[in-house]
């Protein structure tokens, strides 16, 4: 049986977590859409995220704006 290093597991699962986080898939961003626009309260737009889904995409850094 192969041998599997600790550390590696937790690289291989960090970066699995980054790269979920910072590439949304497609669904995902059209139902942020769809809620976003969908939203009634003004606190709404604001909080919901989509406005952070994808200005950086493709820099390296997350979407916040």
């Amino acid at each position: 049986m192969r041998e599997i290093s600790t550390k590696d597991i937790i690289k291989a699962v960090k970066d699995m977590c980054i790269d979920a986080n910072y590439n949304l898939g497609k669904d995902v961003e059209d139902a942020l859409q769809k809620a976003y626009e969908k939203e009634e309260s003004p606190v709404g737009p604001h909080v919901s995220g989509y406005r952070h889904c994808g200005p950086f995409r493709g820099d390296g850094r997350p979407g916040l704006n």
